[in-house]
């Protein structure tokens, strides 16, 4: 699973909504993979808005989030990559 998303340059909020890439979930996964979108972007605002802006810090927020709702969902440990480009 990967997740993108684009926080704009300057502290100036997010520029587009988290994009998700699943893969091995097949079709019945809509709604988790809405889930985690929901989540990937209430998790981004939060941070930038406590001025976190370090892309690391980022990602390990991100990956730690969307893991944590995948395993409670499913009981598996996906794979996540969270990519975050600043623009």
């Amino acid at each position: 699973m990967a997740a993108a998303r684009r926080p704009a340059a300057a502290g100036r909020g997010l520029t587009a909504p988290p994009e998700l890439i699943a893969r091995g979930f097949g079709e019945a996964a809509e709604p988790l993979l809405e889930e985690l979108r929901e989540e990937a972007g209430r998790v981004l605002a939060d941070l930038l808005r406590d001025d976190v802006t370090e892309i690391k810090l980022l990602q390990e927020h991100l990956h730690d989030a969307l893991g944590g709702i995948v395993y409670d969902r499913t009981r598996r440990r996906p794979m996540v990559l969270p990519v975050i480009v600043e623009v």
